[in-house]
């Protein structure tokens, strides 16, 4: 537990179980004996009871921002927690690799601008590339967006990045829960990224390596402007031809094989980075 016991972090390990309180309790007897403690479950209908009127909750899959906010609110001594998907690894230590993201943002912060105010932990941390999701891109097209683009004021002002791995500020999530207020509930992969670019909160882009096995570049690059940056957002981030894809995507085409070959491979020795997705027994 490097995050834990090395970074000093509180570990929960959030599970979302939709199943009969006998067969949870028999789950929860498979959970290795000294991980029991860090376990922490809850169910669509806990979601649904729990989230903003006159919001409704859809689920996890969509809107897996409910269960952060849900936990945030019902766990005021955090102001800041990291979600990590359970098909993330990475290569490296959390501890170090954390700590590197927790410098590169003091960096940024001591050099904003004047007309600036960068809050002392970022609002948003993400680490792939904040950017205007692409016009034909399937989840913009729902009906049930419809209202949410409205409200931020059009496909312009909507930010989207890979959600897999995120910090979260109670600002943030805070902010979510207002929009719920209002009605809405929108996809999580935009919905987050929209909300602190419409509230000027700051959204720090932590860059790391990504491979693309056998291939001379990455599958996508990705430019954004400085004027298409939140107004708190960090601006000496390299946003000019920002790598897209490969070993942290949404599908496992170049990350599996790569994994794979490091993890059976003590010899190997790469820079830090989050892999996405891997899929089997694989941990570091």
């Amino acid at each position: 537990m490097e995050a834990g016991h090395l970074a000093g972090y509180d570990v929960i390990i959030s599970v979302h179980l939709d199943i009969s309180q006998e067969k949870k309790e028999a789950w929860l007897k498979k959970v290795p004996e000294e991980l029991r403690p860090l376990v922490q479950t809850f169910s669509t209908q806990d979601l649904k009871n729990w989230i903003p009127k006159p919001a409704e909750f859809k689920n996890v899959y969509e809107q897996n921002h409910t269960p952060v906010q849900m936990f945030m609110a019902q766990n005021p001594k955090y102001d800041f927690v990291y979600t990590v998907e359970n098909d993330v690894r990475l290569i490296g230590r959390w501890d170090t690799f954390l700590a590197d993201v927790d410098a590169e943002y003091a960096f940024h912060r001591k050099h904003q601008e004047k007309d600036q105010n960068m809050s002392d932990v970022p609002d948003l941390v993400t680490f792939q590339s904040v950017r205007r999701p692409r016009g034909d891109w399937p989840w913009l097209k729902a009906d049930s967006e419809k209202e949410c683009i409205k409200k931020f004021g059009g496909m312009e002002n909507i930010r989207s990045s890979l959600g897999v791995v995120w910090g979260w500020s109670r600002k943030l999530t805070d902010s979510l829960s207002q929009f719920n207020k209002d009605g809405l509930n929108c996809y999580f992969e935009y919905f987050a990224p929209s909300a602190a670019y419409h509230q000027n909160l700051t959204t720090f882009f932590y860059q790391h390596p990504l491979y693309c096995p056998n291939r001379p570049s990455p599958s996508e690059r990705h430019s954004m402007a400085p004027k298409d940056l939140g107004k708190n957002d960090p601006r000496l981030v390299q946003y000019d031809k920002v790598a897209v894809g490969c070993t942290y995507y949404f599908v496992n085409v170049h990350s599996q094989p790569f994994w794979d070959t490091w993890y059976r491979n003590p010899e190997a020795c790469r820079p830090p980075a989050l892999v996405h997705p891997i899929k089997g027994d694989f941990f570091n």
